[in-house]
């Protein structure tokens, strides 16, 4: 188990594991690093970076989320959404068959605990404006537009 923060164009990221898995990716972490660097932990370093280079366009680290099953089901949904692209809240809604459950999506995106691995930032209001973020929107729109550019 162990905590790591690495530097980012957007700023600290914090990436938690276990064993296992990747459990956690914190965006614009103010936490320390626990000082234990696993082998998964440098890999997440390795994927991630990668990624903010334009190297790689999906995440191949395993990874672990928890919720229900509707959050499990739109968190599943957003990894298919193509790199470089963005879709909107009801269209996952939709890709999951609950075309009315638009703003449950958006709160399961706001609870994602593994933003760039499960890539939440990809989904935006159905007016085409950004929506929300964990982070925050300015962080979402640096992320599309480095994906946009890197396409």
């Amino acid at each position: 188990m162990g905590y790591y923060v690495i530097s980012s164009p957007i700023g600290n990221i914090g990436i938690g594991a276990n064993e296992d898995f990747i459990t956690e990716i914190e965006l614009l972490t103010s936490r320390p690093s626990d000082g234990v660097v696993t082998p998964l932990l440098k890999r997440a370093e390795a994927e991630i970076n990668s990624y903010f280079l334009g190297k790689i366009k999906h995440f191949s680290l395993p990874f672990q989320y928890k919720g229900t099953k509707f959050k499990q089901d739109v968190l599943r949904a957003l990894t298919t959404i193509p790199y470089g692209t963005t879709v909107s809240y009801k269209t996952v809604a939709i890709m999951i068959d609950h075309p009315k459950a638009y703003r449950a999506v958006g709160t399961a995106c706001a609870t994602n605990n593994l933003p760039l691995i499960i890539p939440c930032h990809r989904v935006i209001k159905s007016d085409n404006t950004i929506g929300g973020f964990g982070a925050r929107p300015d962080i979402k729109q640096k992320i599309i537009d480095l994906e946009v550019i890197n396409k």
